[in-house]
């Protein structure tokens, strides 16, 4: 199954779509398929395409199929501690400050020129929205704790 998840992302990069859908009948018509990958890759692919309806139609799927997508969680060490986040995580101790620290990072990154690419979430919102739930992700909160407690 990992590489199939190469695949799957082999056909988001090249806006393989097509390849992706032939991909996904045979995927989805096993019978042994627990597997949330290759569901969310065809999402995130109909996504990026902004084919609402077909992401709708996997989910489903999935949902008829008792397949739920693990949440995806950073961490990083610091003083021989695990700190563990999930997207929007403010229930670390130095919440205020991580949050401060994002918003600081962002707005000196976007002074530069940085342009969020939010093409590939896969969920029907406004851009505003989008921006900001990309600016809140778990990797983002991970290097912002680093960034505090380093010297």
């Amino acid at each position: 199954m990992k590489s199939c998840g190469r695949q799957w992302n082999a056909c988001r990069i090249h806006n393989n779509q097509g390849l992706a859908e032939k991909a996904a009948k045979h995927l989805f018509g096993m019978e042994k398929l627990r597997d949330a990958a290759a569901y969310v890759s065809m999402s995130n692919i109909y996504a990026a395409a902004g084919e609402w309806k077909s992401v709708s139609h996997v989910k489903k799927a999935m949902h008829e199929h008792g397949i739920k997508k693990v949440p995806a969680y950073s961490w990083v060490e610091v003083n021989h501690k695990i700190h563990v986040f999930s997207v929007n995580d403010k229930t670390h101790p130095r919440g205020d400050e991580i949050m401060r620290n994002i918003n600081e990072l962002t707005t000196e990154i976007e002074r530069e020129g940085y342009k969020s690419d939010t093409s590939w979430i896969a969920q029907d919102i406004d851009e505003q929205f989008r921006i900001e739930s990309l600016k809140f992700h778990s990797e983002r909160i991970a290097v912002a704790f680093a960034l505090i407690s380093t010297p």
